[in-house]
């Protein structure tokens, strides 16, 4: 996990595991719903790709 972007691996965390909304995290964070949106999706990408490559 120590991989990811700092921001991504935060919005992933506060997603997956505090389980806030898309919407409380782009307020918490002052961002848009697009921009949380998009840290996820490259996030769990990411996240996909070391658990199945090993990188």
């Amino acid at each position: 996990m120590s991989r990811l972007p700092k921001v991504q691996l935060r919005r992933l965390l506060m997603h997956a595991v505090v389980r806030l909304l898309v919407r409380e995290i782009a307020r918490r964070e002052g961002c848009s719903e697009r921009a949380v949106k998009y840290s996820l999706a490259r996030a769990r990408r990411r996240m996909r790709a070391l658990l199945t490559d090993g990188d």
